[in-house]
């Protein structure tokens, strides 16, 4: 009798656990099999249109390719993740669930492309548990506004990161392990109170954005490695020194905080700098995948003396402002960026770095970058501004690239002091710009214009600065603008090499533009620190000023 009560209460317990107390059970079957459903989004539909409290979809073993919109309170679950294999296509999300109390549980949740997510979650209250979850090249989960949200036992395989969290909070991420994921397991915007607990990482880790102190601090980020090396998390910490290695640090919400000889290698991102305030990273080694150090929402904070090696960018700086990178060395691939300035950043300084080998020195999208006596060579591109204003690069040794500074939808630039030579392409372009200033550069030795400018609309002045042969054919400068001003407007332009000694210089391009005042040697490039455009604003405000008299005699 003992032994018969025994077995009851084990079978009860069972039916506990796979469903909720008076729930309606529905079974899914591909071979049908005298199951309820076919398939996995036949079912769901059902019970979404039948609007029925405490259902369960008893999925079996099979493969449902399929996607399915879940907006009714519902659990979802499988025979194992090697058994029920449920794989989204198109541009639809695998599980697309936009509905509270929503269980989905042991099943293999995969994308047949790339289009879209395997999980898409906005509701609240939603549990995945011993869960296999795939992706493409995109994240392979998406959360928007969850809440509560709990993903325990689950393997993350495959995509650019493995969760993305959105604008929640109390987020739970426990005994997980994230794999083949190529920037981040998990990424954070604006999220809040949330725990990661006893997973794993494998070559990635984690990267966190907000616009308020709680959105970086306010985490537990406990027993989590990278490759076996802990993922070491300081929230809300003053005035301390870190030392050592690690698969990742990540300050959150800190002040006055030093890094100094610390050493990474293990993760996608060595150092992740979130919401800080006058940090200093010194005297460091990282060797990441995606990126060494990542500065977000973050002020004043400081890079320098470290030495670098990562497959994509160096240091990445988003959402801040007056920081400054100097004095590091990276020996990249072809593929990565020294230093890479994201959207919203101004006042930020890149200084005495050296780089070589990578795609790009220093890419910028921040207003009022400052890019001083860098040297950059061998890749595509030595410096890249791109939407971008009040940008300066001054003092800066740039060679052997395709392209020397590339100037993008951007306005109010200015390009000093600098070398720029043996480029295949050409030293410096300007596109879809306006009001660049080129003033005291040495160009040689470059296949292409060492000066192209592909705007008819801009208006630019370049003086003061030396042109030389090139080692290609064709004109030193190309200028498709009818405003470009190539000398200072009173008394001095460029010097060329190629110049005949008499009258003025012929720009290349179809501007029809000319440097009055071509220079028969060549100039000193230590320019003044402030180089005087009265000549040029002069000339600029008499044309006005004639064409506005025209324009009266024509109305008289």
């Amino acid at each position: 009798m003992f032994r018969l009560l025994a077995i009851i209460g084990i079978i009860a317990t069972i039916i506990v656990l796979i469903a909720p107390a008076g729930a309606k059970v529905y079974t899914v079957d591909d071979d049908w099999a005298g199951a309820d459903f076919s398939s996995v989004w036949g079912a769901v539909d059902y019970v979404n249109t039948q609007e029925e409290n405490n259902v369960t979809l008893r999925v079996h073993a099979g493969w449902y390719n399929e996607t399915s919109v879940v907006e009714w309170p519902m659990s979802i679950i499988g025979n194992g993740s090697d058994e029920t294999i449920v794989r989204g296509y198109d541009n639809d999300a695998t599980f697309d669930v936009d509905a509270d109390e929503v269980r989905i549980e042991h099943m293999n949740v995969s994308r047949m492309d790339d289009d879209e997510v395997a999980l898409q979650l906005r509701g609240q209250g939603i549990n995945v548990t011993n869960c296999s979850i795939s992706g493409k090249d995109d994240e392979i989960v998406n959360c928007w506004g969850v809440d509560y949200l709990t993903m325990d036992n689950c393997t993350f395989d495959h995509g650019e990161e493995g969760i993305r969290l959105w604008r929640s909070k109390e987020v739970a991420i426990k005994e997980c392990s994230f794999v083949n994921i190529s920037r981040a397991g998990i990424r954070l915007f604006e999220v809040r109170r949330s725990h990661f607990l006893n997973s794993t990482f494998d070559g990635n880790g984690f990267m966190i954005h907000g616009t308020e102190p709680s959105h970086h601090r306010s985490h537990v980020i406990d027993n989590c490695t990278i490759d076996g090396d802990p993922i070491v998390y300081h929230a809300r910490k003053h005035g301390i020194t870190v030392l050592g290695s690690a698969g990742q640090l990540i300050l959150g919400d800190c002040t006055d905080v030093t890094v100094d000889g610390f050493s990474s290698d293990a993760g996608s991102i060595g150092i992740m700098v979130s919401g800080c305030t006058n940090t200093s990273i010194v005297d460091s080694s990282i060797t990441a995948s995606y990126t060494d150090v990542y500065i977000s929402d973050s002020t004043w904070c400081n890079v320098s003396e470290s030495q670098m090696t990562s497959a994509s960018i160096g240091v990445t700086i988003r959402d801040s402002h007056n920081c400054t990178v100097q004095n590091i060395t990276l020996n990249g691939t072809i593929w990565g960026t020294g230093v890479y300035i994201l959207e919203h950043c101004w006042n930020n300084v890149i200084a005495d770095s050296t780089f070589a080998s990578v795609y790009s020195g220093v890419d910028t999208n921040g207003n009022g970058t400052l890019v001083r006596n860098c040297s950059v060579a061998w890749g595509r591109y030595g410096v890249r501004i791109e939407e971008t204003r009040g940008a300066l690069v001054t003092g800066c040794n740039i060679s052997r690239v395709d392209r020397g500074i590339r100037i993008d939808e951007s306005r109010l630039n200015r390009i000093e002091n600098c070398s720029v030579h043996h480029c295949s392409e050409y030293g410096i372009g300007v596109d879809d710009s306006d009001n660049t200033t080129i003033v005291y550069n040495e160009f040689f030795m470059n296949d292409g214009p060492s000066v192209y400018i592909n705007y008819p609309l801009g208006m630019h002045f370049i003086h003061h600065n030396n042109f030389h042969n090139g080692s290609g054919s064709g004109n030193m400068t190309h200028d498709e603008t009818s405003y470009s001003v190539w000398d200072d407007g009173v008394s001095e332009g460029n010097h060329f090499s190629d110049w005949n000694g008499s009258g003025p210089y012929t720009i290349g391009g179809p501007g029809g533009r000319e440097d009055r005042y071509p220079l028969g040697s060549p100039v000193d490039n230590d320019a003044p620190e402030k180089v005087p455009e009265f000549g040029v604003l002069i000339s600029v405000c008499l044309v006005a000023f004639a064409v506005l008299l025209i324009r009266r005699r024509r109305v008289r």
